[in-house]
Order: structure tokens, then sequence, then C-alpha cells
């Protein structure tokens, strides 16, 4: 029996999911003498995940206050992973956010057996 299915069949029955708007983007170099880039943001990607705010006390002692108040632990289903991996931008109720993907300490995304947890942050914070 495979937890991973009764875990989010739970969630999805008391209406615990939301769906959260993942979005790819493409990197094209516009100046190769001066390297300026720009983002162009592809269709977004609609993934059902369980959504929740991260703690204060997770912020000093599990991330040592590196990620700011206003962010969020995404949940969601291991089928997921190479999406969330790669988004630049996710929306969640209308509020952009955007991963932790150039931390060296990658935390952003933990891969385990039945889930996997990426921490966001808003798009408009330090």
């Amino acid at each position: 029996m495979d937890n991973r299915f009764e875990m989010f069949d739970l969630l999805r029955e008391e209406n615990k999911l939301q769906t959260i708007l993942v979005y790819p983007a493409i990197t094209t170099e516009t100046d190769s003498n001066y390297h300026e880039k720009r983002k162009t943001f592809l269709n977004p990607i609609a993934i059902e995940a369980f959504v929740t705010q991260v703690s204060e006390e997770a912020l000093i002692w599990k991330y040592y206050g590196t990620i700011p108040r206003d962010s969020k632990k995404i949940i969601a289903e291991p089928q997921w992973y190479e999406t969330l991996k790669s988004a630049s931008k996710i929306t969640i109720n209308d509020i952009e956010y955007r991963t932790l993907w150039d931390d060296s300490k990658s935390f952003n995304i933990l891969k385990r057996e039945n889930y996997i947890i990426c921490v966001v942050v808003r798009a408009d914070a330090q």
C-alpha cells in the first residue's frame, strides 16, 4: 500500500489542498557584450499542494534566519519535484513567490519518499 496516495487523498477530502501556479521561465541573453539577460515566463502549471506559513521557530532554529518572515512551505507529491525545481515564479492566492534555487545550502526543496517540501519567499522580499 502506498502512503503517498493516502496522505494526499485525505488532504483532498478535507479541502486542505490549494491550487498553486508554477511558472517555468526561459532566460535569453539580449546583449552579448554586457551579458544582459531577459526572462520570459512560460505558461503556468497548476498543481495541488498543501501550503503552510513557515513558523518563527523554523526561521530561527531550522533556517537560521536566512529566509524572510512571509515565507511559505509547499508540501506536494513527489511527481512535482522537477516542476518545482525549474520554477522561476510561483503564485499562491494571487501573491507572487520565488524559490530559493540559488541558495548554496539547498534547503529549498527537501525530497522524501512520499512527499516533497519546497520553501518559497515573496517575490518582493529582500
